[in-house]
């Protein structure tokens, strides 16, 4: 919608206004764009703007990927819109980064998402399953139908056929009403089975049977249901390892390995670490409400340092918590949450030049930011010169210019 059209264009004739639009994305394709106009007048509003409606727009288009439809120009119509899945574009729903590690995960998803086949991801706990596991659900034909996320690790063992298969009226004690367990919600969708490796050995055989020949009954019930549920199951556990010590059915691991998809470690992608401290700057600094726009070079420099046991999951929490105590628009290597475990794990030995660089590039970054990227302002609070401070800068590798407000 123009400005022209919800009011008298005389009103928007000067040149005060400003318009920020981003895209909206849901179902793997560009849905529509979301658009706000605003007068400029604080020099740090349009960075919080931007991330604002970046964060509703990413919201809206959940939300029509969870309903499963997009809505079209014409509002007598309400059934779902056909999607043209074999031409549909890819999207690894914020999934981050363009590593050779992550770009082989995006083509194997790419493959397997217009399959029904049962897949299996692997990984370190931290790495992403789950976002893969809905962007394979996102890019098949069946993004329209429920998603269904079950964790096999807290499912307690006396209530897994109830949980997976739903039970009837009277089945037990404290069974008031007739339940639809999982199977049955993800009819027609996808059905994932976070952390399979930790089932117990008992539930196993029942969880098979529903795989192998794809029908249940509910508990205390006799009618015989079918399931056209997509599987996808997830672990970071040694499953060859628990079948050699029986602790793992072997005939389980060949009914849900059909095709595996192993997710890098965040080691195994230091590349990738710039986009996902960006992501997750932007993601807090808007859920927090604070005005951090970025990071500095030497707290980049030391996160790609270290070796990250907990991956993506433990980025994410570090970002967060320096967004939170920063007191700068920029993340300082001192807003770093960083144990002492892990400072001595990541470098034991540091070369006193590579410290002194870092000190010294934390103090001219921090000047810089307090005074907006003037250099002469940054020499004086310094209390040194400004060829000094210049000759830095260029040695250190140091932008200016995302100082300037």
């Amino acid at each position: 919608m123009a400005l022209s059209e919800i009011s008298d264009v005389s009103r928007w004739s000067d040149t005060g206004w400003n318009l920020i639009a981003v895209p909206v994305n849901a179902l793997g394709r560009c849905i529509g764009v979301l658009g706000a106009y605003f007068r400029q007048r604080d020099p740090h509003g349009f960075g919080e703007r931007h991330i604002a409606l970046e964060v509703v727009a990413e919201l809206i288009g959940k939300a029509v990927s969870d309903q499963g439809q997009v809505g079209r120009a014409d509002p007598g119509v309400s059934e779902p819109r056909a999607l043209d899945w074999s031409e549909a574009p890819f999207d690894h729903s914020n999934m981050i980064g363009g590593s050779p590690a992550m770009c082989r995960v995006y083509e194997t998803v790419r493959q397997v998402a217009r399959t029904n086949a049962t897949t299996l991801l692997r990984g370190e706990s931290g790495t992403g399953k789950e976002l893969v596991a809905r962007a394979i659900h996102l890019n098949s034909s069946r993004a329209a139908q429920p998603f269904i996320k079950v964790n096999c690790a807290a499912l307690p063992e006396s209530l897994f056929e109830s949980e997976l298969f739903g039970h009837e009226r009277g089945a037990f004690t404290g069974a008031h009403a007739r339940k639809k367990g999982r199977f049955e919600l993800a009819q027609g969708g996808t059905l994932f089975l976070d952390e399979i490796g930790e089932l117990p050995l008992s539930t196993q055989a029942k969880l098979l049977r529903a795989l192998q020949f794809r029908e249940f009954e509910r508990v205390g019930g006799t009618e015989t249901l079918r399931s056209d549920a997509r599987i996808v199951a997830a672990t970071n556990a040694d499953i060859e390892g628990s079948i050699a010590k029986g602790t793992f059915r072997e005939d389980l691991y060949y009914r849900i390995n059909v095709f595996t998809i192993t997710l890098p470690a965040l080691r195994e992608r230091c590349s990738d670490i710039p986009a996902l401290v960006e992501f997750f700057v932007r993601k807090f600094a808007a859920e927090h409400q604070r005005r951090v726009t970025g990071i500095s070079s030497a707290a980049l420099t030391r996160l790609r340092s270290l070796p990250f046991p907990g991956n993506v999951r433990e980025l994410e929490n570090i970002i967060e918590r320096a967004v939170v105590v920063s007191q700068a628009s920029i993340i300082q290597e001192s807003d770093l949450p960083l144990s002492p475990r892990t400072k001595a794990s990541a470098e034991p030995n540091v070369p006193l030049q590579v410290a002194l660089e870092r000190l010294e590039r934390q103090l001219i970054e921090s000047a810089l930011e307090a005074n907006d990227g003037s250099v002469v302002d940054a020499a004086r609070a310094l209390q040194t010169t400004v060829r000094v401070v210049r000759y830095k800068i260029q040695k250190l590798g140091i932008g200016t210019d995302r100082f300037r407000s």
